[in-house]
């Protein structure tokens, strides 16, 4: 029978190990909340685009852009 010794961690290496896990976390929340932003902003567009002819596309796709932008930099700020 083999014997096996139990892992042995220092609170220097979990702590380290949270952080890492932490900060890949935040990257991808980052990247959800960036692909979620352009998905909106395109969309956004795409609806005016098929709307009458007094709405401007471009100007509703930055209007939204900035919105969302603004949102989440509120969410951001109250972390």
């Amino acid at each position: 029978m083999a014997t096996t010794e139990p892992s042995t961690t220092t609170t220097a290496q979990a702590g380290e190990t949270n952080a890492q896990e932490l900060a890949r976390l935040r990257h991808q929340r980052n990247l959800l909340l960036l692909a979620l932003g352009a998905i909106l902003v395109i969309g956004a567009g795409l609806l005016i685009r098929l709307a009458p002819s007094w709405a401007d596309p471009a100007d509703t796709s930055l209007g939204t852009g900035a919105l969302y932008a603004a949102l989440i930099a509120l969410l951001r700020r109250r972390q």
